[in-house]
């Protein structure tokens, strides 16, 4: 943690706020969260997220692999709306075990479009199948993978059809 917080980029400015609560209808869905920290510099507001490892979570692209941040740009879009007078608001991962900034892939507008809108249909529709990624890492780290009905323990067994024999 000393090593951390030593490092040059810990801080992307003077802290200003740090543990923000912030709930927000992002883009039609409501969002309640917490932002480890607001640093204030010259160029305007940095929103630091700590990680105690190099794990980023991602959303799926169109084509089922795990490619997008989701978070950070949702940070963004929160901190402009509790900041509205703040002309220039960034966003960063810090990494506390490596004591550096992390780097994540931003999506475009099209894949945000495109996953708020299934995330949209799905949440009044009920509806939440499992849908790991390709390659499954998103199994990895899920909490749930012994009692999932899908991935490699899954394979060898038959698919239920719901016809009864």
């Amino acid at each position: 943690l000393t090593r951390a917080a030593e490092s040059e980029d810990f801080w992307a400015g003077e802290p200003l706020a740090s543990e923000v609560p912030c709930t927000v209808d992002w883009r039609g869905i409501k969002v309640r969260g917490r932002m480890d920290r607001i640093d204030r510099s010259e160029s305007g507001l940095t929103i630091v997220d700590l990680k105690s490892g190099s794990h980023v979570d991602k959303i799926q692209d169109s084509t089922g692999k795990l490619d997008h941040d989701l978070q950070l740009p949702l940070y963004r879009e929160a901190a402009a709306e509790q900041y509205p007078d703040e002309p220039n608001i960034d966003t960063r991962y810090f990494s506390i075990r490596q004591s550096k900034v992390l780097t994540a892939k931003a999506p475009t507008e099209d894949d945000l479009l495109e996953f708020l809108t299934t995330t949209r249909a799905r949440l009044a529709q009920g509806h939440f199948p499992i849908e790991p990624d390709q390659q499954q890492k998103a199994c990895h780290y899920c909490d749930y993978r012994t009692v999932c009905r899908v991935g490699r323990r899954q394979e060898h067994k038959p698919r239920w059809t719901g016809e009864q024999s």
